[in-house]
C-alpha cells in the first residue's frame, strides 16, 4: 500500500512539473508523447481521428491574425498545403516536436512552401526567448522579399532537416544573433508588391503558436508605440487573438502556472524594457529603428 502510494505521488508530482513547464526537456517531452497517444486512441474509440476522417473545417480553417500572417493548426494532407499557397503563404514556422509532423518538409516543399522553419517544444510547453527571437527573425525574413521580388526565391531555401541536434532547423538566423533582428521592423516592400505570408502553428493552433503569434503582435505594437505614442499591452494583444481565434487555449486564466502565459509575460517585460528606454528617441527620429536590447 505504501508503494502504491508512493507511486501515486510520485506519479502526480511528475505530471504537474511537466504540465507547468519546470520538468528537464526530456521528461516533457516523454510525458507529451505519452499523452498525445492516449488522446489518438481515445479519438480512435470515438471514430474521430486526427487524420483521414472529415473535420472541422472552420475550425482547420487559417486565422489571419494581422496581414500575411495566418494561425492554425498542423497541414495534415496536400489539400491543406494548397489551401496555405492559396493565400500566398510561401514560409510556414512550425511550433513542435519532429515526431509530430505528418506532411514532411520535402512534401511542402514540393507543393509551394519555399520557407520552413521548426522549433521543437514540447506539447503543453512554449517556446523559449531563444525560440521567440528566432521564431521572429524567420517571419521578418520570408515577409521582406529580396531585391524587389514580391515572392520568395527558391534560392533561399534550404534543407529543412538539416538541424543542429536541437530540432531546430538551419533555416534562421542563429540563435545567438543579436537580439536587434528581433525586433527591428522588417524593411518595407516594394510600391505596389504583396509580401509573402507565413503561417504558424503546432498541433492544433492552440497553444505552443499563440505564444509565437502573441509575442509577433506585441512586438509590431512595441515599435508602434515608439512612432505613435500608441499604448499596447499582452492583455490586450491576449483579449483580441482570442476574439479571432476563440478555440485558443486560454493559459492566461491558469497565471504563472502556465508556462506559456511566463513567456508570454517575460516577452512583454522585455519590450517594456525597450520601450520605456527608448519611446522619446524613436519618436524623435521615427526612420531609426530599435537599438540592440
Amino acid at each position: 500500500m505504501e508503494l502504491l502510494w508512493a507511486a501515486s505521488w510520485l506519479g502526480a508530482g511528475t505530471v504537474a512539473a511537466c504540465w507547468s513547464g519546470v520538468a528537464p526537456l526530456p521528461v516533457r517531452s516523454g510525458w507529451s508523447r505519452l499523452v498525445r497517444m492516449v488522446r489518438q486512441s481515445a479519438d480512435a474509440l470515438s471514430s474521430t481521428l486526427i487524420a483521414g476522417t472529415p473535420r472541422d473545417v472552420a475550425a482547420e480553417e487559417p486565422t489571419e491574425v494581422a496581414p500575411g500572417i495566418f494561425l492554425g493548426s498542423m497541414p495534415r494532407c496536400d489539400a491543406d498545403i494548397l489551401r496555405l499557397t492559396e493565400l500566398r503563404v510561401v514560409g510556414v514556422l512550425s511550433v513542435h516536436e519532429p515526431w509530430e509532423t505528418v506532411v514532411p518538409p520535402k512534401r511542402l516543399l514540393e507543393l509551394g512552401i519555399k520557407r520552413q522553419l521548426l522549433l521543437s517544444v514540447p506539447d503543453f510547453g512554449a517556446p523559449s526567448p531563444a525560440d521567440i527571437d528566432e521564431g521572429l527573425v524567420f517571419v521578418d525574413e520570408v515577409r521582406t522579399p529580396a531585391s524587389g521580388a514580391t515572392d520568395v526565391d527558391d534560392t533561399q531555401q534550404r534543407d529543412p532537416q538539416n538541424t543542429d541536434g536541437t530540432g531546430r532547423s538551419s533555416l534562421a538566423a542563429p540563435v545567438d544573433a543579436p537580439a536587434v533582428s528581433a525586433l527591428t521592423p522588417p524593411t518595407a516592400a516594394p510600391s505596389g508588391a504583396r509580401r509573402p505570408g507565413v503561417y504558424v502553428h503546432c498541433r492544433y493552433g492552440k497553444g505552443r503558436s499563440v505564444v509565437l503569434v502573441l509575442c509577433y503582435l506585441m512586438r509590431e505594437a512595441a515599435i508602434a508605440e515608439a512612432t505613435t505614442g500608441v499604448p499596447w499591452s499582452l492583455d490586450g494583444a491576449y483579449d483580441g487573438l482570442m476574439a479571432l481565434r476563440p478555440q485558443m487555449f486560454d493559459s492566461r486564466r491558469w497565471g504563472r502556472v502556465s508556462p506559456q502565459w511566463r513567456s508570454l509575460t517575460e516577452y512583454e517585460t522585455k519590450l517594456r524594457a525597450w520601450s520605456s528606454t527608448h519611446r522619446s528617441d524613436a519618436v524623435a527620429t521615427p526612420s531609426s529603428g530599435p537599438p540592440d536590447l
